[in-house]
C-alpha cells in the first residue's frame, strides 16, 4: 500500500540505488563537490580569479575529471552505471540544451534596450563574414591535420564557429573584467557570444545535409529551405513574437493588478521552457529562438523591472553550469583522446591561433567605434571560447547521423578535447590579457569605468549614437512603433489620469451640491427655529 502512494517499487529497500544505476554514494560525492565549488568561489572569488587565474567552469571540469576515471588512476564515481540502457551523449545533449537556453535568456535580458539595432554594424560583421570564414578555415585545418573525410572535418568547423556564451559569461563577467575592459567593448563580446551560438546551426547542418543526401544542387536547395528559411528565419520570427506577446501579457497583468508580486525570474524561466517546447515541437532552432525571445521580452519590459531578479537568475545559471561541467568531466572520452594522440592537441592549438584572430584584425576598421583600437581587436579575435555549444552541436550531429555509416567517435573526441583545451587556455589567459588592456588603456579607459549602469551615457560615448546629427531611419521607425505598441503601461497611465480628472470633477460637483444643501438648510434654520420658538412661547 505504501509503495502505491510513494511510487516506489514493492521490493524497494534502502541502499538499492546501485541496482537502479545510480549509487547514493556517487550522488553524495557529487553534491559535496558542487556545493564545495560554490562555497569556494563565494569566499575566495577575487583571489581565485585574479591571482590563480581560475574560473568556476575550469574548476568544476577539473573536479569532475578527478572524480571520474582520470588517467585510469582511481574512480570515485562510476558515471557509466548512471546511464544503464541510456546513451550518455543523449543525456549530455539535453543537459547542454537547458544550460544554453537559460544562459542565452539571461544574456538577452542583460543587454540594453534595442542594443542589437544600435550596434548592428559590428555585430553583422562578426556574425556573417567572420563566422563564415571561421567555419571554412577551421574545417580545412581539421581536414589537413586529422585526415578525416571532408564533410566530417567541416563538422568540426561548425562546432568551433560559435563563441560559447556560458564560458564568455564566466570570463567577461565579474568586477575585474568590468574594471579592465570598456563597457561598450564588453557589450560586443557578450552580444556576439549570445547571437552566434544559435547562428551556428546552419554551419553545422550543412555538412550533415551533405552526408545525408550527398553533395550537389539538391543538397544545397534542401539545406537552404529546411535549415536557413524554416529553422533560422522562421525560428527568429517566432521567437520575437513569443517574447513580445509575453512582455505584453506581463505588463497587462501588472496594469490590472492580477498578479500579487512581479516574480520576474520565475516568469523568465517559465518563458524559456515554453519556448523550448514549442520550437522543438516545430523542429526549429530552439536555442536561437530562445535568445530572440529574450531580446523581444527584454525590450518590452522596463529595465528597472529586471535588474534585481537578474542577479538571482545569474546565480541559478552559475549552479546549473557548474553541475553540467562536473557531469561532463565525469564522461570525457579518454580512449578517443588516446586515438587522436598528438593530432588532437595540435589541432586545438592551431585552431585557437588561426580561426578568428586574422579575420577580426582584418575587419577591425568596420568594428569601430565599439572596438576602438588594435589591442581590443586582438583580444576579440583571441577570445573565441569553445564550450557548451560545441557539446550541444556534436551530440545533435550524433543523433542526426545515427543511421548513417559515419565514424562519430573521432568527432566526439575532438569536440570534447577542444572544449577542455579552450577552458584551460582561455581561462588562464583572460585575466593577463584584461590586465594588459587596463595597463595600456590610458585616460580614456578611466573615463569609461563604471558607466554600465548609465545607459544614456554609454550610448552618447559612441559616434553612431542615433539621436546625434541625422536620426537613424531604422531606429526612428522602430522606436516610434515600440513607443506606441510596446508600453501599454503608458496608455494605462493616461487613462488613469483621465479617470482621476473625471473623478475629481464628479467629486467637485458632489461637494458643490452638498454645500448648496447645507447653505439652504442654514438659510431655513432661523425660520424654523423662530417658529419653534413662537410655538414654545404660545405654549
Amino acid at each position: 500500500t505504501n509503495s502505491q502512494h510513494t511510487g516506489l517499487p514493492s521490493d524497494y529497500r534502502p541502499g538499492m540505488g546501485e541496482e537502479w544505476g545510480i549509487d547514493s554514494r556517487d550522488l553524495i560525492i557529487l553534491y559535496i563537490a558542487a556545493g564545495a565549488i560554490v562555497l569556494l568561489f563565494g569566499l575566495l572569488d577575487k583571489i581565485l580569479r585574479e591571482f590563480f587565474m581560475l574560473t568556476e567552469i575550469g574548476v568544476a571540469l577539473f573536479v569532475g575529471m578527478l572524480l571520474g576515471n582520470f588517467a585510469g588512476v582511481y574512480q570515485f564515481i562510476d558515471a557509466d552505471k548512471w546511464f544503464q540502457g541510456i546513451d550518455h551523449i543523449d543525456v549530455l545533449l539535453e543537459f547542454a540544451r537547458f544550460t544554453l537556453a537559460f544562459q542565452l535568456m539571461a544574456t538577452a535580458l542583460q543587454s540594453q534596450d534595442f542594443y542589437y539595432i544600435f550596434a548592428w554594424r559590428p555585430l553583422l560583421v562578426l556574425l556573417v563574414p567572420v563566422m563564415t570564414i571561421t567555419f571554412v578555415v577551421s574545417g580545412l585545418v581539421s581536414w589537413g591535420i586529422l585526415g578525416l573525410g571532408f564533410w566530417e572535418s567541416m563538422l568540426i568547423g561548425g562546432f568551433v564557429a560559435p563563441t560559447d556564451p556560458v564560458i564568455s559569461a564566466a570570463i567577461v563577467g565579474g568586477p575585474f573584467a568590468e574594471a579592465c575592459l570598456r563597457v561598450t567593448f564588453r557589450d560586443v563580446l557578450t552580444a556576439e557570444s549570445g547571437a552566434n551560438d544559435g547562428l551556428g546551426f546552419p554551419f553545422v547542418f550543412l555538412p550533415v545535409t551533405a552526408l545525408l543526401h550527398g553533395p550537389g544542387g539538391a543538397m544545397l536547395f534542401d539545406w537552404f529551405i529546411r535549415i536557413v528559411l524554416y529553422n533560422i528565419i522562421l525560428g527568429i520570427a517566432l521567437g520575437f513574437l513569443l517574447g513580445y506577446v509575453a512582455g505584453l501579457l506581463l505588463l497587462t497583468s501588472e496594469r490590472y493588478g492580477i498578479i500579487d508580486k512581479n516574480n520576474f525570474f520565475a516568469f523568465s524561466v517559465g518563458l524559456t521552457l515554453v519556448v523550448l517546447g514549442i520550437i522543438r515541437l516545430l523542429n526549429m532552432d530552439d536555442v536561437l529562438s530562445v535568445f530572440c525571445t529574450g531580446i523581444a521580452f527584454g525590450d518590452v519590459i522596463r529595465e528597472h523591472q529586471r535588474m534585481h531578479e537578474l542577479r538571482i537568475q545569474g546565480m541559478v545559471n552559475f549552479v546549473v553550469t557548474l553541475v553540467f561541467f562536473l557531469v561532463l568531466g565525469l564522461n570525457l572520452p579518454y580512449s578517443e583522446w588516446g586515438n587522436l594522440s598528438w593530432r588532437g592537441v595540435v589541432l586545438c592549438l592551431v585552431l585557437m591561433l588561426v580561426k578568428r584572430i586574422p579575420f577580426v584584425l582584418g575587419a577591425s576598421y568596420l568594428l569601430r567605434p565599439r572596438v576602438k583600437n588594435l589591442k581590443e581587436s586582438l583580444f576579440l579575435g583571441w577570445f573565441g571560447p569553445v564550450g557548451v555549444a560545441a557539446i550541444f552541436y556534436a551530440a545533435s550531429v550524433r543523433r542526426e547521423l545515427a543511421d548513417k555509416n559515419v565514424a562519430f567517435e573521432p568527432l566526439w573526441g575532438i569536440a570534447t578535447e577542444l572544449v577542455v583545451c579552450s577552458i584551460i587556455v582561455h581561462g588562464f589567459t583572460a585575466v593577463p590579457f584584461a590586465w594588459l588592456m587596463r595597463k595600456t588603456g590610458g585616460t580614456q579607459f578611466h573615463r569609461e569605468i563604471n558607466t554600465a549602469v548609465d545607459e544614456r551615457r554609454r550610448l552618447e560615448e559612441l559616434d553612431t549614437f542615433p539621436y546625434r546629427d541625422a536620426p537613424n531611419p531604422i531606429h526612428s521607425w522602430y522606436h516610434t512603433s515600440m513607443s506606441t505598441l510596446m508600453h501599454p503601461s503608458e496608455w494605462c497611465a493616461m487613462i488613469e489620469e483621465d479617470e482621476n480628472e473625471r473623478e475629481g470633477e464628479d467629486s467637485a460637483e458632489v461637494s458643490a451640491i452638498e454645500d448648496g444643501h447645507v447653505e439652504e438648510a442654514e438659510a431655513k434654520a432661523p425660520v424654523d427655529l423662530s417658529n419653534d420658538a413662537l410655538e414654545m412661547k404660545v405654549m
